[in-house]
């Protein structure tokens, strides 16, 4: 067997030297058989046999007949097809636009789904959650220590933090803002990482003063080094403080989207976490805010390593309050990597889905139009001997070399979609930054091609070559029609494109409203020619509260001042961006447990805020400046926490007990007594699409255990707000030359940021949807030329007989207005079958709402009288005396 394959494979590459060899032996065998009948050549073929039979079979021994077969077919399928170049180009584009669309979400699939993450035992990794109240939250740096000393599903357990510090490079230099991870040296254990140059912290380096020690990421060191520099034991300024650089790791330890903030920071630039004395820790045991990271052993399942830690929880609840009724949740890292990607990858899988049906029924419909004006050509070579199985394989090949071209214009869309979601992806969705075109993608093209070409060509192949020997010749292969049945598929092909279109239309629909809604809702606030940015004041000149709130005060007193500024204030949170949540209790209340007592949204801010903002006064009077760090402590509540805890009553003169956010056991800790002095309007503060929460500001300065060194400022300026960044930052280091002014934006550029997902989706799927409408045109438009050309003789019979123009656009008109009225019949009733499919994207309206439902369907109905235009004007403009001779 191996020799006759090979035989056949070298034949493959001599065939024209064994075909003359054949021949020679042939002519050789006749002159023989001649000499021993002694007879003329005649005689002598007929008693050999038949000479090209014989030929034929020989020639079969030698090679691969059915490939060969295939390959002829292929090549007089691509000389059939290069004589209807537009044809073929339609055709292709329209297979290329669907292969490309479904490439392209695919990419994104891969790279946030299916790719292996770029770690050592990476299926391994997983973060570990608290479930407290039925919410997932951050553990608490407590347990995780309980966790990793008493499980024996782990071969690491570890928390990690990140936040901005201000670096210094070298002397002379301006501070910048930098991302820091601080973590334990457990940290790259569990990734499995070295560095690249230097060595990895030390435990005795996690212990406060001998943590003046980082690691710079390889994109920094390449950023801010020579590359030729020995940066080992260099030593640079973080927050003021001397620190020596002692290794370099690679990028990919943190990636930006391991995390379960809503920041997704880009870590630079690593250095200890550094705990402090058992009993703080021990205090603070219901502090829920570590990010985790951990890895299981060999061969231990995500099962029963939850069913480890949550025995292990259950006993840490009995023996702490802090820990009482909390839960344990593991979820893979590799899970985490999709975030806000899920839903938006749901839908679009479901528009290429779609949009790929619509390309294949439009190709389906083009194809069995030209199959149907071929009846002459498959009778010719049906008469002749052909089997119906060549001729469909004769037609699949020619389906097949379409896809193939199809196949490359979609990948190359795809490349071209790829490069502009890597170079326009948002800050964040930084897992966009790994989409390409890889194997699997390729693979995945390759697969689609070639169903594409089966689902595409197997119809029209089969209809097309049902030729009827007496019926064709005794009709003379005029007619060309392909009957009743042909119609129905064409007709049918064509509602269900009609149908793509009118759901992916009503998604649009829904999702443009519901985003147009969202961003032009009240909210609470002016947020035009406002500008926030970050500052830090940690460092040894602002040891305490007071120097902290100073420092603040002189900053922004030297910004209000600026000609182009209407307004400042220094603040801990502004709208949209969210408040950290602080307990409280009314008077007469008495809680236990923290998960008991009510919480409000909570921030600090200066007595500029609110004129800064213009968010309303409802009741009551605004912080004043005689509201001293000496006066009695004074807060302002939100219309939302009025009403949900003092009803009908004035909360203005009550009193509240703040403590401090996220404390274990409120019975250990002191209250801080508060007087609420007014009620303001509602903001945003949980997100755009969510209704506002209880909300709670007091001043900095009055209030010292939050008056933390993490600051913003908030500016309202006269003309474009970022104008005033250069004068600002001017102002800051006139105050503190080693302050950086980071995060500088504009309140609409926050905004924006709330609604990329929604923005992003929304575009995608608009853009699919023109693709899917384009297609849908052109298929309806194929179709409705198609029947005015097979009714040709009828229309020149009408028109002869008095038919009016009108009556001819009108016949025309109907055949189109049907075909739509069921694709729009069937879209309607599909929309609203999958309606739970854009349930977390709408807001405002209901995924059934009314009028989209009625517009879209108009929409649609124009978009079909439009395709049907032309066909008709072409039917009126039909010279009768024309169309009966040429039939």
């Amino acid at each position: 067997m191996r020799h006759a394959l090979l035989l056949r494979l070298r034949a493959l590459f001599t065939r024209r030297r064994l075909n003359r060899d054949l021949d020679d032996e042939l002519a050789f065998h006749l002159e023989m058989r001649e000499a021993q009948l002694g007879a003329g050549p005649n005689a002598a073929r007929r008693q050999f046999g038949n000479v090209t039979v014989i030929r034929e079979s020989l020639g079969d021994m030698w090679g691969f007949p059915s490939l060969e077969s295939l390959w002829r077919d292929v090549r007089y399928g691509a000389r059939t097809l290069a004589q209807a170049p537009t044809f073929a180009l339609i055709v292709a584009l329209t297979i290329g636009v669907g292969v490309g669309a479904n490439a392209t979400v695919f990419s994104v699939v891969n790279a946030v789904l299916l790719r292996p993450l770029p770690f050592a035992h990476a299926d391994r990794l997983v973060r570990i959650f608290s479930i407290v109240d039925g919410k997932r939250l951050n553990a608490s740096p407590i347990d995780l220590r309980d966790f990793a000393a008493e499980s024996h599903s782990f071969e690491v357990i570890t928390g990690y933090d990140f936040w901005t510090k201000d670096v210094t490079m070298r002397a002379g230099d301006e501070p910048r803002e930098v991302w820091m991870g601080l973590v334990p040296p457990e940290y790259f254990a569990a990734f499995g990482v070295a560095p690249i140059e230097g060595r990895m912290f030390t435990p005795r380096e996690n212990v406060y003063g001998s943590h003046r020690v980082a690691i710079l990421t390889a994109a920094f060191r390449r950023a801010h080094f020579a590359a030729h520099a020995n940066i080992i034991g260099a030593t640079i300024r973080v927050n003021d403080d001397p620190v020596t650089i002692i290794g370099v790791m690679p990028d990919n330890v943190f990636p930006d989207w391991v995390s379960a903030s809503s920041v997704a920071p880009r870590v630079e630039m690593w250095m200890p976490f550094v705990t402090g004395p058992t009993q703080w820790l021990e205090a603070n045991r219901g502090e829920r805010g570590a990010e985790t990271i951990a890895r299981l052993k060999p061969g231990v399942s995500i099962a029963a390593a939850t069913e480890d830690l949550r025995q292990i929880a259950a006993r840490l609840g009995e023996r702490y309050a802090a820990d009482h009724g909390v839960g344990v949740e593991i979820q893979p890292l590799a899970e985490q990597r999709t975030g806000a990607l899920r839903p938006i990858l749901s839908l679009l899988t479901a528009a290429v889905a779609m949009i790929l049906a619509l390309a294949c029924a439009n190709v389906a419909s083009l194809l069995l139009a030209r199959n149907s004006a071929r009846q002459r050509e498959m009778m010719l070579r049906s008469s002749l001997g052909a089997s119906r199985m060549s001729l469909v394989r004769q037609m699949l090949a020619e389906s097949v070399a379409l896809s193939v071209a199809g196949g490359v214009i979609g990948v190359t869309l795809a490349w071209v979609a790829n490069r502009a979601i890597v170079a326009l992806h948002p800050v964040s969705l930084p897992q966009l930054a790994d989409v390409a075109i890889d194997a699997p993608v390729l693979l995945f093209a390759l697969a689609i091609t070639g169903a594409t070409s089966l689902l595409c060509g197997i119809l029209p192949a089969l209809a097309g070559t049902r030729v009827d020997l007496s019926t064709a010749l005794r009709d003379g292969g005029r007619t060309g029609t392909g009957g009743r049945l042909l119609q129905v598929q064409q007709r049918t092909l064509v509602a269900g494109q009609i149908a793509c279109c009118v759901v992916l239309l009503v998604w649009s629909a829904l999702l443009v409203r519901s985003l147009a809604r969202l961003e032009h809702q009240p909210n609470g606030f002016r947020p035009d020619h406002l500008l926030t940015a970050h500052i830090s004041l940690l460092s040894a000149r602002y040891p305490n509260p007071d120097a902290i709130t100073r420092a603040a005060d002189a900053f922004r007193d030297r910004v209000r001042a600026l000609p182009d500024v209407r307004g400042a204030t220094i603040t801990s949170i502004y709208p949209p961006n969210g408040r950290w949540t602080r307990p409280f209790t009314l008077p007469g209340q008495a809680f236990a447990r923290i998960q008991e007592a009510p919480a409000a949204r909570f921030g600090v801010v200066d007595e500029y805020y609110r004129s800064t903002t213009e968010i309303p006064l409802l009741a009551g009077r605004d912080f004043l400046s005689s509201d001293l760090a000496t006066t009695t402590p004074v807060v302002l509540i939100n219309r939302a926490m009025a009403r949900q805890y003092f009803g009908p009553r004035d909360p203005i003169g009550e009193h509240l007990s703040l403590y401090a956010p996220n404390l274990g056991i409120l019975t250990d800790t002191l209250p801080f007594p508060v007087t609420i002095i007014g009620v303001i309007g509602d903001t945003k503060n949980r997100g755009l699409a969510d209704p506002s929460d209880p909300e709670i500001l007091g001043l900095y300065r009055q209030m010292p255990d939050v008056n933390y060194w993490s600051k913003n400022i908030l500016v309202r300026t006269t003309g474009e707000p970022e104008r005033a960044a250069t004068a600002i930052a001017r102002e800051l280091h006139a105050v503190d030359p080693n302050v950086a002014l980071a995060d500088v934006s504009t309140i609409d550029a926050a905004f924006a940021r709330q609604t990329t997902v929604r923005r992003l989706s929304t575009g995608v799927l608009g853009l699919f949807t023109a693709c899917g409408v384009l297609l849908a045109i052109l298929g309806l438009y194929g179709v409705v030329s198609y029947f005015v050309a097979q009714r040709t003789k009828e229309i020149g019979v009408r028109v002869s007989l008095g038919a009016q123009s009108r009556d001819i656009f009108w016949l025309v008109g109907a055949q189109g207005a049907k075909l739509a009225g069921a694709g729009i019949a069937a879209g309607l009733v599909v929309a609203v079958l999958a309606r739970q499919a854009l349930a977390s994207f709408v807001y405002g309206i209901t995924t059934t709402d009314p009028a989209t439902l009625a517009a879209m369907p108009a929409v649609v109905t124009v978009i079909a009288l439009a395709a049907c235009y032309i066909p008709a004007r072409r039917a009126m403009r039909l010279d009768p005396v024309r169309a009966l001779r040429e039939e």
